[in-house]
């Protein structure tokens, strides 16, 4: 016997791409990759790497240095827990040297509506693995991201490719 899905007329996918960025330099922004077309976005994150350590995978909203993300921040290669806060902060993924992140997932969820913008996504790297939770409290409507690292560590490739979920 067969299995047969129906599939409502109109709908080819629940997961839209928007763009792909290639990881690169002191720090890097992906604009124009939110908008009015969908409200919660997933960033697929793969074989991102650095030329130093210690180095740390920073993310805000917009193209500039404020609106870091509040974290609550888990690591599997140091059994701690600690919470990130302010315009200073933001740290989403350790890279120490010799980490590759193998891959893993982002959701944000509302950056471009005018409301507080939830993260969180769990990325695995060569050793570990790294868990993150968080909010943008302000109610700031934002159509980029930018990525940084710590103590001018550099980006040295990998990619991040950003999906919009269909809003239905």
């Amino acid at each position: 016997s067969q299995v047969v899905q129906a599939v409502p007329t109109g709908i080819n996918s629940a997961l839209v791409f928007i763009s792909s960025t290639t990881a690169s330099g002191t720090s890097f922004t992906i604009s124009n990759c939110f908008s009015a077309t969908y409200d919660n976005y997933i960033l697929q994150i793969g074989n991102v790497t650095t030329n130093a350590s210690p180095g740390k995978f920073r993310m805000r909203l917009g193209s500039g240095t404020a609106h870091a993300f509040n974290l609550q921040f888990v690591s599997s290669g140091s059994a701690s827990y600690t919470q990130d806060s302010g315009a200073s902060s933001g740290n989403v993924i350790n890279l120490d040297a010799g980490y590759v992140t193998k891959g893993g997932a982002i959701t944000i969820g509302s950056p471009f509506l005018t409301s507080p913008t939830t993260v969180g996504g769990l990325i695995q790297t060569n050793t570990e693995f790294n868990i993150a939770q968080g909010i943008e409290t302000s109610s700031t409507s934002f159509t980029d991201i930018t990525f940084s690292n710590t103590n001018a560590v550099s980006f040295t490739g990998g990619t991040i490719k950003v999906y919009g979920y269909v809003n239905s």
